[in-house]
């Protein structure tokens, strides 16, 4: 699977994560497994497309004072036995990443759960893996629609009690993750709600939790976001 996963949408949808690469080359060593890292800190002001589904990008980073797409938050080496793709790596970067996403929206994990925050991945470039690059880049965006991300200039701000709609969750008619201040068509109208699950059963634990609430026919979609790695997600209600 090319993409990791880390948050999951409305109806059963999920919005993966891409592997993607980016960095630029340095004077280090041919065989260091950090070779042409980016730093923990700096952004990437690259397209939607390249964020979600490009497999790499040449792009330089640049200063998160200025316009930007994505946010740094950590990079990390990958063990030498593990290849850059497949279900182990997928794990690998779950639970490299998602802590220091968390931590980056502010640390609360309900709130977290709640926002248009989403996470992100790059891998080194064909020619820097070459070099012997093995690492993984986490990253925090802002979602809006599918294959795109909301570019925006200075900080990612921590999310507040009630954070405004360019930082809450909704969702676009295709049920994609979207934020509020984007075109959407559902909206969350209840609190949201931590729960114990897999990967495999997060999707009817999620459909439960809302037909609670609002019964049936639905009237009503669901989205869900990993706050912690493997185990726990929060759940929002939305309604048209």
């Amino acid at each position: 699977m090319r993409n990791r996963i880390l948050t999951f949408l409305a109806l059963a949808l999920a919005t993966t994560l891409p592997l993607a690469g980016a960095a630029v080359p340095t004077a280090q060593a041919l065989t260091d497994p950090m070779y042409g890292a980016p730093t923990a800190g700096q952004c990437y002001n690259v397209s939607g497309a390249t964020v979600t589904g490009s497999p790499s990008t040449t792009a330089p980073t640049v200063p998160c004072s200025g316009p930007h797409t994505v946010l740094i938050v950590a990079v990390v080496q990958v063990p030498a036995t593990m290849t850059l793709s497949g279900d182990a790596f997928d794990r690998f970067t779950i639970t490299s990443c998602l802590p220091s996403e968390l931590r980056a929206s502010g640390g609360y994990p309900l709130r977290f759960g709640r926002s248009s925050y989403g996470g992100y991945v790059f891998i080194p470039t064909t020619a820097q893996q070459d070099q012997g690059a093995h690492w993984v880049t986490c990253m925090l965006g802002i979602k809006q629609g599918t294959n795109a991300v909301r570019r925006i200039t200075g900080p990612y701000p921590h999310l507040s009690l009630k954070p405004p709609a360019e930082l809450t969750v909704c969702l676009r008619s295709d049920y994609s993750a979207t934020n509020c201040a984007a075109t959407h068509t559902w909206h969350p109208v209840t609190g949201s709600t931590k729960v114990t699950s897999t990967l495999a059963n997060i999707g009817t634990k999620a459909a439960a939790v809302c037909r609670n609430r609002f019964g049936t026919p639905r009237g009503w979609a669901y989205y869900w976001k990993m706050v912690q790695p493997m185990s726990t997600f929060v759940v929002t209600c939305l309604r048209r």
